[in-house]
């Protein structure tokens, strides 16, 4: 028996480091991630369909050193003196190419020429889980995520400054970008306007083996749950002629998720979980705006590129939990710890006189990012012995404690849920 126990434990060991969990459709910059679950009851074919919804705000993010910034920031402030430095197929007929190429030759100057962008981020998100067990541990997962996005209100400062003697302030030239500069923006089909989004985001489809171990006088229970398949790029990609539009999920790539999970009990009331996991990406192609010179800086690019193979970075997350299980009748309380971060991303380019790889790819945009969660959460569980059915309801908040290059958005939530145990033997 103890040979056992000891084995189980050396094999959390091995499973442990190959991945973090990040095994669906859930980690994502523009909010805080969702607590990662804990691991599958093993009974056999038992069913789970769960509902969660959320809804969070922020116009507030963290930028590439950590520091709090106004929420279009979080990729550094916006150098609008280079803005046109390097972008092809300037028509110098015309008044807006005329005044970006006068506007790059002026000589740099600490924040002239610069910009912040600020808004308000909204998010609503509903996610449908459900699991069927069958013998054996084996079970079948889905996971289908809705969304509903939108940034509003957004306004942009000129930090320029105004209380020294920088011969470029008043100078003519950014006088008259100040004045073009939607014009600007929409000779390259540009638009910076407010963005609403709504739709499905990526669906995942896996299969996973569990294991409940209660044979242990030294533990009340260890629990094991490993999990793998296939993401579907089923959400909305983000448009490249929308300045700040956000993807549905991951923007078109489709994904191979691996997680691990486990939990031991203790004190009859006490659980202590851990979870790892990973989305590893494939390849795809995109439109994508683009840097065209080392020093332009925030998320408008005005040159465009079509179909850059865009190496996506893999999301590698951690996290743990304490678990208080059922301390008044059928009332848990947990807390949880998450961290989360994606790689940074490879854009593949023809080096040429308009894009060169080394240029393109030192944009923050595809920079990694990473953000460091708590989750909270009380649920209820309804469940009476020898019932087929268990209903469960919880509330929950999930906050961003700080990260970088994310969206600083809490989430307040609800969630519904049932086990329908067909065979109660």
């Amino acid at each position: 028996m103890k040979t056992h126990w000891l084995s189980l434990i050396a094999a959390c060991g091995i499973l442990m480091p190959a991945g973090l969990y990040a095994s669906r459709d859930n980690a994502h910059f523009y909010r805080a991630t969702n607590f990662f679950g804990e691991p599958r009851f093993e009974k056999p074919w038992l069913s789970t369909f769960d509902l969660y919804g959320s809804w969070g705000k922020t116009s507030t993010g963290f930028n590439g050193e950590h520091e709090k910034v106004p929420l279009l920031d979080i990729y550094g402030t916006y150098n609008m003196q280079l803005l046109g430095a390097g972008v092809p197929g300037k028509d110098f007929d015309n008044i807006a190419d005329i005044i970006l190429e006068e506007l790059a030759l002026l000589p740099a100057n600490g924040c002239f020429g610069k910009f912040s962008f600020d808004g308000n981020f909204n998010i609503g998100e509903l996610n449908f889980f459900y699991m069927q067990n069958f013998s054996h541990g084996l079970f079948f997962y889905f996971h289908m995520p809705v969304r509903f996005l939108s940034i509003t209100d957004i306004t942009h400062c000129d930090l320029s400054p105004t209380n020294c003697q920088d011969p470029n302030i008043n100078n003519p030239i950014w006088q008259a970008f100040l004045a073009n500069f939607d014009n600007i923006l929409k000779q390259y089909c540009l638009n910076a306007c407010s963005v609403h989004e709504s739709g499905l985001g990526d669906i995942s489809l896996q299969v996973g083996w569990t294991l409940n171990y209660q044979d242990t006088d030294v533990l009340d229970f260890l629990d094991l749950t490993i999990r793998s398949g296939f993401l579907v790029p089923s959400s909305k990609r983000q448009d490249p002629n929308v300045v700040f539009d956000i993807p549905l999920g991951y923007n078109g790539h489709a994904a191979v998720p691996i997680s691990f999970d486990a939990a031991l009990g203790t004190y009859d009331w006490l659980t202590i979980g851990a979870h790892m996991g990973a989305l590893i990406f494939f390849h795809t192609t995109q439109d994508l705006r683009l840097k065209t010179n080392a020093f332009q800086s925030g998320m408008i690019k005005l040159a465009l590129a079509p179909c850059v193979a865009n190496e996506k970075g893999n999301i590698w997350e951690i996290g743990a939990y304490l678990k208080a299980d059922h301390i008044v009748r059928g009332l848990s309380l947990l807390v949880g710890y998450g961290y989360v971060t994606e790689q940074q991303s490879h854009l593949c380019v023809q080096n040429g006189p308009t894009f060169f790889s080394p240029i393109v790819n030192s944009d923050e945009m595809f920079a990694s990012w990473n953000m460091h969660t708590l989750n909270v959460r009380a649920e209820y569980d309804f469940t009476k012995r020898d019932s087929k059915f268990g209903p469960r309801i919880a509330l929950f908040y999930d906050y961003p404690i700080s990260g970088k290059h994310i969206f600083r958005t809490g989430m307040l939530g609800a969630h519904c849920g049932v086990d329908i145990a067909w065979r109660l033997d």
